[in-house]
This record gives structure tokens, sequence and C-alpha cells, in this order.
């Protein structure tokens, strides 16, 4: 199994608009060697004032363009500034909030920056204050395990990402820690959100997962039972109030209940790390049972229609990992409903200002039960069509589709149910339709759905 980090890098998220001042205002715009200069003079108030000074850098830093001024600040023993406050300070104080966010600040698309944290204890001193943090703590602390362990940093030939996940998850301390906020319903959706995503970063291969999941014991590289490694599987019983797949789930239902923007967050961090287990074939099971297609089948169709393509992307990204190599789920997916959330998807609006007028074209219909017109498809691109975050989020959600239905597909009975949900979906021009679209996004995985479809011209525009 092979998971994000193992020679693979992340794509960068967008770099944040510098704020600018109106046009009426007499103050000029903060320069780069402004923001630099500045950085010193933080460093040295930390003494008098440490959560001031360590927040208004984190926010110096999240709003400064390039790396400069996060040069500035690492070289300026930055790093060990934060570690520092971390040690000294209550989890409970605006103190420790602070330092967690300035090392969140700090990590964010800066190699250096990350390893100075996980070889200097960063892991051990988040696992042993979360019990204890506010939910800004807790929020602050989890996105500095992402930063550390997201492969973000364009500089470097190489990424240590990976490398990084896995020590901050090597001994089961912090997953531990972390896992105990999924499962805490008293947390704010904001801060079980950002712990499902350091989850989702550290847990870089099969034997972290399962351990996870409590089907393996925690201790590295060394703990793959001998059915696992031949390919079965564990048979181990979760062990009770540690089975993350459980509180994977339970997160999920809550984002998805949640109809803030909070619970969308929610609901595309928990869509995310129930995706990252699903890499495990010892996961599946737990997972499907679980119900986790049933929630994808609901929470697609609400998301395409809202254009929240990132939660769409994860729900549907989860469909594709259950569904490969395991003709069960994918007959599971087809029954929970998620063909018709796949439609959706690939139908669903761009938003954002663009393209958010949808173009039908023309599909032949049978005029029978309940399709009496076509599918509106997406309209193809154009000279005139903006490239805004919008139309980039979209693609991805519609490659996700796309290979959703590849798998769905792939080992697929001739004359069983999945095929037939998918022929009566009449995909067909919808895939065509994304490939056109967005051939970088969806040209190859498109294809791959058509073919797998039974589709005899599949490389056809």
């Amino acid at each position: 199994m092979r998971y994000k980090g193992e020679g693979e890098r992340e794509s960068c998220s967008h770099t944040r608009p510098v704020p600018r001042h109106p046009p009426h205002s007499p103050l000029p715009p903060i320069t780069v060697a402004a923001r630099a200069s500045a950085i010193p003079a933080l460093l040295a108030a930390a003494a008098l004032a440490p959560a001031l000074s360590q927040a208004t850098l984190a926010s110096l830093l999240r709003t400064a363009p390039g790396n400069a001024a996060r040069d500035e600040a690492v070289k300026g023993g930055a790093c060990e500034a934060a570690l520092t406050a971390l040690k000294a300070a209550l989890p409970r104080s605006d103190a420790w909030a602070a330092a967690a966010s300035l090392a969140s600040a700090l990590a964010t698309k800066h190699e250096g920056a990350k390893a100075a944290f996980v070889g200097g204890g960063l892991g051990g001193l988040v696992a042993s204050a979360l019990p204890s943090a506010t939910d800004a703590g807790v929020e602050a602390a989890a996105s500095a395990l992402s930063a550390c362990a997201r492969a973000d940093d364009a500089r470097p030939l190489t990424s240590s990402a990976f490398q990084h996940g896995r020590a901050l998850a090597h001994d089961g301390a912090l997953p531990t820690a972390l896992l105990a906020v999924l499962a805490d319903t008293a947390r704010s959706a904001d801060a079980v959100s950002a712990a499902a995503t350091a989850c989702k970063r550290i847990l870089v291969n099969d034997d972290l997962v399962r351990a996870f999941a409590g089907l393996a014991a925690w201790g590295g590289e060394g703990e793959r039972s001998a059915s696992s490694a031949g390919g079965g599987g564990s048979t181990r019983t979760p062990t009770p109030g540690k089975d993350g797949v459980a509180a994977t789930l339970a997160a999920l239902a809550r984002g998805s209940s949640d109809p803030t923007p909070a619970g969308t967050r929610l609901a595309r961090a928990a869509c995310a790390l129930a995706r990252q287990l699903a890499g495990s074939d010892a996961l599946k099971p737990g997972l499907v049972g679980g119900g986790a297609l049933a929630a994808v089948a609901a929470l697609v169709p609400r998301a395409a229609a809202a254009s929240a393509h990132g939660l769409v992307e994860q729900a549907l990204g989860l469909v594709t990992a259950l569904a490969l190599r395991n003709p069960a789920a994918s007959e599971a997916a087809v029954a929970a409903g998620c063909v018709p959330a796949i439609v959706a998807a690939l139908t669903g609006p761009v938003g954002g200002g663009a393209g958010a007028v949808e173009v039908e074209v023309e599909v032949e219909v049978e005029e029978d039960e309940e399709d009496e017109n076509a599918h509106p498809a997406p309209p193809a691109a154009s000279s005139t069509t903006p490239s805004t975050a919008a139309t980039k989020a979209h693609q991805w959600a519609l490659r996700q589709a796309c290979a959703a239905t590849r798998n769905l597909a792939s080992r697929a009975a001739p004359d069983g149910p999945v095929l037939a949900a998918l022929s009566s979906a009449r995909l067909t021009p919808l895939l065509r339709a994304a490939r056109r679209r967005y051939p970088d996004a969806c040209g190859d995985v498109g294809a791959a759905a058509l073919r797998d479809l039974g589709v005899e011209d599949y490389n056809a525009a």
C-alpha cells in the first residue's frame, strides 16, 4: 500500500494574499524587508509578553509572501522559543496556544523548521498537553503537527514529510492523544477537524494505520502481524476505547449533521482521514460496515450543490479507496446510493462566480421512470473560463468522481448490480464532458472509467 509522502509530494496550498490598504489609507503596504526586520524585536519581546509577541509573529509569518520572513525567524531562534514556551506554559493558557500557533506558522512551507520541531520533541509536548488544552490550543497544536508532516516546501529537491509523520506517530502516544480528541463530543468542531487532519498526516503507513484502529501494537515498523504480512489482514479485535475507525466515523457523522461551515470542515477532514485508513485492506470491512458509504451518499449531493468541492473530493476519494480491489465494497457502495452521488458531483456547479451556470449536453435517454431529462454536464473548457480557486478545486472533485467510477466498475461482474447501476446512470456523456473540461486532471482517469464501463471509443473527446 502506498501512502502520501512515500515518494509523492503533496500539492502546495494556496498562499494567502497580502492584506492591502484601501486607496484612501495613508499607510503604505508592509514590505517583506520590513516584516523580516521586525522579527528580532518580536523575539526579544517574548520574555516580556510571550503570548502577545508570539501571536503577533505567527500572524506576520502567515501573511508574509514567500519565505524571507520565515527564514529570518528560524535563523533568529523562533523554533526554539516556541518549544520553550510550550514546555513552560500551562496547556490551558493563551501562551500555550500562541506558542502552538507560532510553531504551525513556522513549520508551514519550511523544511528546516519542520525538522527542528520534530527533532525538538514537539510530538511529545503536544501529546502530554492535549487532554487539558483549550479548543484553540488543540486546533493550533494539531495544525502544527500537520504542517510538520506536509510536503509543502518547494525549495528542497526532496521532502522529509513521510519521515516526520512516521517519527511523530511511532510510539503511539501522539496518535492516541489525537484519537481522544476525535472521540470527545465536548470539543469544538474545528478542534476535532484539526485533530483528524493531523492523524491523517502522521499515519503514513499500513502499520501505523492498523495500530490506530486497534488492530496492532504501536512501536514502529516491527508490529505487522504474520497474517497481514501474508496479505490476509489482521483479525485482532480493536482495543476498547481505542478504535480509530469508530472515532473517525463518529466525527464524520457529527460533521455530516452540522450545516455550518465548521461542520463542512469537519466532514471533509473526517472523510480524508477515513480515506487514509481505507488504504489498509484490513480496515475496509469496518469502514463499510460502519456506514462510511451511506454517509458519503448523503453528503456529496448537498456538497456538490453548494460547490464544496474539497468535501466532494475527499468523500468520493473515500469511495475510490474502499472500492480498490474490493468488489464487495463496490456492491455496498451501489446499495448505499453512491452512484447518484457521483452523478451529482459530475453535474454540480463550479461556484465562486466561475461557470456557475450549467450547460446541458445532448444525452440519449430512454423515456422511462425517473430519467426524463438529460443530466446537465459541466461546461466545456474555453478561453473565457476564469482560472479561479473554485475551478481548481472543482477539477479535483471531478477527477475523484472519475476515479470512483473506474474503481467501482473495474472488477464488477458483467451481469452484476454494479455495472447495471452505472449503466443506468448514463455516465458516459458526463465523463466525456469532464475530460473535455479538465483534460489534465480528468483525461487519463476519465478514459479509464469509460474503458471499464465497456465504452469502445473511450479515448474519444
